[in-house]
Parts: structure tokens; C-alpha cells; sequence
């Protein structure tokens, strides 16, 4: 049997819901949350943004290099951009991929070159978002011409569960 209460209710000591407790939608806030709460990790979901980024100053190379492993149980990519402090000249290109476990997570790989202006970002298209415990994620410049940019970069978001 339910009983039902009009209006505010008051308990001075634990409130202890034998069967649990279902609260309204959007009830629990950050202001809800204690400050020293001490909330395990494993209850949360992280967000990281990860930049891999050659030297400013320095001319582009061809590189490749491990970014991220995802420890938590799963994750989602959020955004891939790439950009260059200082743009290529002309007839100089930079493919900039993003890859799971070796292979593209891109519809095609971001392409850097002198129709983009110094520091701006270029957003690539994700063919793959979805991410498990243990993928690798790597990012890859791939550089051809003379006229090389400098400073190239990449930036990556990505979401994961905790284990």
C-alpha cells in the first residue's frame, strides 16, 4: 500500500528505501553532489582532449604516433581536427589520419595545404566513433611537396567509461 504525501516531508535521520529510490528526472544536479563526495571513478565518464602536435618553428615531417589507449570499458570520438601554425606553401600537402587499431576512423584523411590560414582547424569526418578497452589510437602526417608547413597539430575528443 502507497501512501501519499502533499507536501513537503521532512526526516531528521537516514532514509533508508528498502526497494530504492526512483527520483524525478533532472533532480540531481552538480549542486547535488558533495563537494569531498569521492566518487568512484568507475561510476563517471571521463572526457579527454588529447593534442599531438611537430615543433612550431620546424618544418613538417611524415610521422606517426600513438595518442591514446582506452583503458575504461568503452568510448565514444567526439571530434578530430588538425591545423598548422604556419600553412604549407603551394603544391605541398599534409593527409592527417586518425586511426583505430591501424586503421582509418576518417570518411577520408583531413587535408592540410595552402587554402587554409595559419592556426586554423580542420575538421575531419568520422567514419568510426565507437571505442572498446584496449583500442589504440594513432594519429598520422603524411607529407608531400617542398613547401613545408610548420607546427603541425592535431586535437582529439573523445569520451570514455570507466572500467
Amino acid at each position: 500500500m502507497a501512501t501519499r504525501f502533499d507536501n513537503d516531508v521532512y526526516v531528521a535521520g537516514s532514509l533508508i528505501p528498502v526497494g530504492g529510490i526512483t527520483l524525478p528526472s533532472s533532480s540531481v544536479t552538480n549542486t547535488s553532489v558533495q563537494a569531498g563526495a569521492d566518487i568512484l571513478a568507475s561510476k563517471l565518464e571521463h572526457q579527454h582532449e588529447i593534442v599531438f602536435s611537430q615543433d612550431i618553428g620546424v618544418d613538417c615531417a611524415s610521422q606517426a604516433k600513438v595518442v591514446h589507449v582506452v583503458y575504461g570499458t568503452s568510448g565514444t570520438i567526439v571530434a578530430f581536427k588538425a591545423g598548422a601554425v604556419t600553412v604549407a606553401g603551394a603544391t605541398t600537402t599534409v593527409a592527417v589520419d586518425l586511426k583505430k587499431n591501424g586503421t582509418t576512423c576518417l570518411s577520408s584523411t583531413i587535408t592540410l595545404n595552402n587554402t587554409q590560414s595559419n592556426y586554423q582547424l580542420v575538421t575531419g569526418t568520422l567514419s568510426v566513433t565507437s571505442l572498446a578497452a584496449g583500442d589504440v589510437l594513432s594519429v598520422h602526417f603524411t607529407l608531400t611537396g617542398s613547401n613545408k608547413p610548420q607546427g603541425v597539430f592535431a586535437t582529439l575528443v573523445l569520451t570514455e567509461k570507466a572500467s
